[in-house]
């Protein structure tokens, strides 16, 4: 049967399809008002914590000095020679510089020891952002 010769038919489906349009409209609006709640919740908390939440990392010389830590390694005579985790390319340039900031404020520095922990970045959503550097230990 042609759709032309069925209205009925032709209606069911316009229907469906406003009904569709009504959904993923609706969707779309409750995903935009998620991201807009989420973005006042982050301006809310970095203000907040406005100490924490800085624009530049500190030098180490404005950190609290209390805080001691310390890696015990289990034997001295075995060293992990694993690989890294593998970085792409369009993140060496913003790994390099969260590296050079780190260095800035001493919270690393060179070193030849044979023990390292393998480290990666992860994106944030906003692309002029500095992405996120973990360190996995």
């Amino acid at each position: 049967m042609h759709l032309a010769h069925n209205p009925g038919t032709v209606i069911a489906l316009i229907r469906n399809w406003i009904e569709h349009l009504a959904v993923a409209s609706s969707k779309e609006c409750t995903r935009r008002t998620m991201d807009d709640q989420l973005s006042l919740l982050d301006k809310e908390l970095k203000a907040e914590f406005k100490d924490v939440f800085t624009d530049h990392l500190p030098h180490i010389r404005n950190l609290p000095m209390d805080v001691v830590h310390q890696i015990e390694l289990t034997s001295n005579e075995e060293i992990s020679t694993g690989r890294g985790y593998a970085c792409p390319k369009k993140y060496l340039t913003p790994w390099k510089t969260l590296i050079e900031e780190h260095l800035a404020a001493g919270r690393i520095r060179p070193s030849n020891s044979p023990y390292a922990l393998p480290s990666f970045v992860i994106p944030k959503a906003d692309p002029a952002a500095a992405p996120q550097w973990v360190v996995n230990f």
